[in-house]
């Protein structure tokens, strides 16, 4: 986690996103917003999420 990547997806980038996309986190940090995730699935900006546990 560097300070280039903390906080780098948020709603503009989900915004950005097709709305049938799945958003899917790989990471071993939290790059992103997490309130910001969670409206953009309530707002139906994306159609999914996806954690990995690494």
């Amino acid at each position: 986690m560097t300070p280039e990547t903390r906080n780098m997806f948020g709603k503009k980038e989900f915004k950005l996103m097709e709305r049938i996309a799945s958003f899917i986190n790989i990471g071993r940090r939290n790059p992103v917003i997490q309130i910001e995730l969670v409206h953009a699935l309530m707002d139906k900006d994306i159609a999914g999420v996806g954690l990995s546990c690494v």
